[in-house]
């Protein structure tokens, strides 16, 4: 079956008609809880509207992709938005993160741009704008109040790119092939061909290795 990961308070929202091609397609539904800390209604639906509201989303967004991170052995990243995100950064980029500081099998695909395109850019030691609270904070002025006001939270871990971007820009290529059942030279070319058929047999080469 396939496992549809829904953080608090999405889940809300899911009218029975979708449980219902949910059920039909074969795809479990893990609906992710929010942390015990926030003291939240559990029934209550939070617009992503406001600062404290968009705590309350980003800190849901960030335990659902932890789990997701620790119920999977390998990643596979594509595309993905760079700004108009309701998290604490984009989500891809979160996700990619947390999954290279577990160093699982990881596998970037450039072809579709997006978030994805900028990491593999840091991960060849470049510096895309987009990986920058400025070029953020610029897109939306809605979000740049949010990381000031998520900053100054007390016992709230921040906002920070250009950490981030440090800890991208010192994954090299060389420890991603490690971890993943591809050369450095495979990867590099999952990072840069745009044929389908070639991003499928890399990416089953290196699940088939790094799995097995």
């Amino acid at each position: 079956y396939y496992e549809n990961f829904c953080s608090f308070p999405r889940y809300l929202n899911i009218q029975e008609k979708q449980n219902l091609d949910f059920i039909k397609n074969g795809v479990k539904v893990n609906k992710v809880s929010p942390p015990e800390e926030l003291n939240l209604n559990i029934n209550e639906f939070y617009p992503p509207i406001g600062n404290e509201n968009l705590f309350i989303w980003s800190e849901c967004l960030t335990k659902m992709r932890n789990q997701m991170n620790d119920d999977n052995h390998a990643r596979i990243f594509m595309g993905g938005r760079k700004s108009n995100f309701k998290g604490k950064y984009p989500g891809l980029l979160e996700e990619v993160i947390l999954s290279l500081k577990s160093d699982k099998p990881t596998y970037l695909i450039g072809a579709f741009g997006g978030i994805t395109k900028s990491i593999i850019d840091a991960i060849n030691n470049e510096k895309p704008e987009e990986l920058s609270e400025e070029w953020q904070k610029n897109q939306s002025t809605e979000y740049g109040k949010f990381i000031d006001f998520y900053n100054s939270k007390e016992n709230s871990k921040k906002i920070d790119y250009k950490e981030s971007l440090k800890f991208i820009n010192a994954y090299s290529l060389k420890k991603i092939s490690d971890n993943h059942g591809l050369s450095e030279s495979e990867n590099q070319r999952l990072f840069e061909t745009i044929h389908l058929h070639e991003i499928i047999f890399l990416v089953l080469k290196g699940l088939k290795k790094s799995l097995t």
